[in-house]
C-alpha cells in the first residue's frame, strides 16, 4: 500500500501499520545487493513543497480513528477509519473513496491492507468462514471478485509488479501463494511445502531477460520459523528455504532494480536478493520506518508513523527531506500524491497532489 502494508503476526491495527520495535539483528554478508559502482544521482529528487494543500474530511463515525490512507494511479484516495482494533491482514475496516480534488466518491468494506492498481484497489473482502480477493473502482463498486478459501489461517497480500497483486496464506497443509491480475482473477497458484505461519511477502522487481533469474516472477515469502523461500510463479515452483531472520511480525518490500527488503518487528534487518544473498538494508530505513517507490521509479519516499517528514533517497544515498506542514503524519500514494492526517482521530486528511510523482 503503498502504503502500503504490514503483515502477519498478531496485535491491534497499530501495530499493522507500525509495528515499532526491535529485534537482534542476525547477521548479514555485505555481497553489493545495492551498492553498485556508479553515484546515486539525487539530480531533482526533492520537491519544494507548495504553500498550500487541499483537504478532505472522512466523516467517520463516533469512535472511529483513521490511519491508513493510499492512492490509485489514477489519484483516486482510499482512507480508511476503524473501531477498535483489527487484527490480521483479513480484519475488515471502512475505506473511504475521495476523487483527485478531495470530493467524496464512494466507499466500500474491505482488508486492512489494499493493493493500488491503474484503476482501483485490490484487497480482501470477508470473515475467517469465506475470504475473497476483489477489485474495487474508484467510486467504491466491486467490480470483480474471486473466493481464496477461509480466513483462520495467517495471510498476507503484496502488490504485484508491474500490476495485480500477490496473496500468500496458509492452509492446513502448506503455504499457498497465488497471483492475481488488476481486475482480481486468479493468475497462478504455487504451493510451498511447509506449515510456518506466513508472516510477509513482497515481489522482485527485477527486470530480467526471459531465463535469467526471476524477472517479474519471483516472489520472497517470509516464514515464522525463521526462514524465506524465493517462489517462481511462471515455473510454479518454489525454492530451497533460507535462514533470513526471526520475528513476530515482519514486512517485505521490493527494492528498486531488484531485491526485498525485509523488517522484523519494526527493525530493518536485511536485504534479500533472489540468488538468497543477505546484504545490509539502506542506510536510510529507520527503525519503524516505511518506504513507497516514488518519483517515476527513480526514488524512495521514506514515512514514519506519527512524522510529517519524508526523506527521498536514490540506492543507498539520502538526497534531502520534505516537510508538510499541518499534518501529524504522512503517507504517499503510488502516483505521488502525499496524503497526511489531521484533525481527531487522524480522520481530517491534508493532501498534496502528485508532490512526489
Amino acid at each position: 500500500m503503498s502504503a502500503m502494508c504490514a503483515c502477519g503476526g498478531s496485535g491491534g491495527f497499530a501495530s499493522i501499520v507500525a509495528d515499532a520495535g526491535g529485534t537482534s539483528d542476525p547477521g548479514v554478508t555485505d555481497a553489493g545487493l545495492a551498492d553498485a559502482g556508479t553515484a546515486d544521482d539525487c539530480t531533482g529528487i526533492v520537491p519544494a513543497v507548495p504553500a498550500s494543500a487541499s483537504a478532505f474530511d472522512i466523516g467517520a463515525s463516533g469512535g472511529q480513528s483513521c490511519s491508513v490512507a493510499l492512492t490509485d494511479s489514477s489519484g483516486v484516495m482510499a482512507a480508511e477509519s476503524h473501531t477498535g482494533t483489527a487484527s490480521g491482514a483479513a480484519a475488515q475496516v471502512d475505506w473511504h473513496e475521495f476523487d483527485a480534488r478531495g470530493i467524496s466518491a464512494g466507499s466500500f468494506t474491505g482488508g486492512v491492507s489494499l493493493s493500488p492498481q491503474a484503476v482501483g484497489f485490490l484487497g480482501l473482502q470477508g470473515n475467517a468462514g469465506a475470504l475473497s480477493f476483489d477489485w474495487w473502482n474508484g467510486s467504491g463498486t466491486l467490480k470483480n471478485l474471486t473466493p481464496v478459501g477461509d480466513g483462520t489461517f495467517a495471510i498476507t497480500i503484496a502488490t504485484g509488479f508491474p500490476s495485480g497483486a500477490i496473496v500468500v496464506r496458509n492452509t492446513s497443509n502448506n503455504v499457498l501463494v497465488q497471483s492475481f491480475d488488476a481486475n482480481a482473477n486468479l493468475v497462478n497458484s504455487v504451493p510451498i511445502a511447509t506449515t510456518s505461519a506466513v508472516l510477509a511477502a513482497a515481489q522482485d522487481r527485477s527486470d530480467l531477460p526471459a531465463g535469467q533469474g526471476f524477472a517479474q516472477a519471483g516472489v520472497l515469502v517470509v516464514l515464522a520459523n525463521g526462514q524465506g523461500v524465493w517462489v517462481d510463479l511462471v515455473a510454479g515452483s518454489s525454492g530451497t528455504p533460507f535462514a533470513i531472520g526471526t520475528g513476530a511480525t515482519a514486512i517485505a518490500r521490493a527494492l528498486i532494480g531488484g531485491g526485498v527488503a525485509v523488517r522484523f518487528d519494526g527493525r530493518w534487518t536485511t536485504a534479500v536478493s533472489t540468488s538468497n544473498t543477505l546484504s545490509p538494508p539502506p542506510p536510510w530505513l529507520t527503525d519503524g520506518s516505511d518506504f513507497v517507490i516514488s518519483r517515476g521509479g527513480k526514488a524512495y519516499a521514506v514515512t514514519t508513523p506519527g512524522s510529517n517528514v519524508i526523506p527521498l533517497a536514490v540506492g543507498r544515498t539520502t538526497c534531502g527531506s520534505i516537510t508538510l506542514q499541518g499534518a501529524t503524519s504522512v503517507s504517499v500514494g503510488i502516483e505521488g500524491t502525499v496524503i497526511g492526517s489531521s484533525g481527531s482521530g487522524g480522520c481530517g486528511k491534508i493532501f498534496w497532489s502528485k508532490l512526489l510523482q
